[in-house]
């Protein structure tokens, strides 16, 4: 994320969360400065109402809530720059900009999150792994986070019919998580960084640690 202002903080359900904002607001003055202070103020009451959403969102918004409590990790608002979670400063950031409701994204990441606290995730075995394995491993995270983004969505539309579906919604519905997985497998997904597909990005992240190159 890129450097900011002030960052206003609250605390809702025992999760710390906070809106950083831009650099630029903080060299503005007079009116442009109060319009800033404002539209920060309204993103911090969107960023507590996203995370009061979790609620709705059935089995998987209550089991991000829990992720976030159980690690203490703090929770980030921002508009265009992604969500993802940073574990060097232990946050999660969020994009109130993306497509879709925004506790979905968290919903999202915190399996990810869960998936690094508990040691599960593959790049803890990089070095014994071999390449497809790796790869696959890699997919199998992202399958669980697009599921449960997915059911958490499914529960939100029951409270909002005009909520549009996860990207992956129909799929889902109609194959289950093995959909997920060959969606994956076949390069329909990809990263949201690069647009490369995950056997592309993955394979390259083997590459480099094992054989200490960029894949051609």
């Amino acid at each position: 994320m890129q450097g900011g202002g002030a960052v206003e903080r609250s605390i809702f359900r025992g999760v710390e969360y906070f809106l950083r904002r831009p650099a630029t607001a903080t060299r503005l003055s007079g009116t442009a400065a109060e319009a800033a202070e404002r539209t920060a103020a309204r993103d911090l009451a969107l960023g507590r109402d996203v995370l009061a959403t979790l609620g709705k969102a059935g089995p998987e918004g209550h089991a991000a809530e829990d992720i976030l409590r159980r690690y203490k990790v703090k929770v980030e608002f921002n508009r265009g720059e992604g969500s993802y979670y940073d574990d060097h400063f232990n946050t999660l950031m969020v994009d109130l900009e993306e497509e879709g409701h925004p506790a979905i994204a968290v919903v999202h990441e915190a399996e990810h999150i869960a998936w690094e606290k508990e040691g599960r995730n593959a790049f803890a075995h990089i070095r014994t792994l071999d390449r497809d394995g790796y790869i696959e491993a890699q997919m199998s995270e992202e399958a669980d986070a697009l599921v449960k983004e997915t059911r958490a969505n499914v529960e939100l539309q029951r409270h909002d019919p005009d909520l549009p579906d996860a990207p992956f919604q129909d799929d889902y519905l109609a194959g289950g998580r093995e959909k997920i997985m060959q969606l994956l497998r076949d390069g329909h997904v990809v990263t949201p960084t690069d647009g490369r597909t995950y056997a592309e990005y993955y394979g390259e992240e083997w590459n480099v640690h094992n054989l200490g190159r960029h894949a051609p």
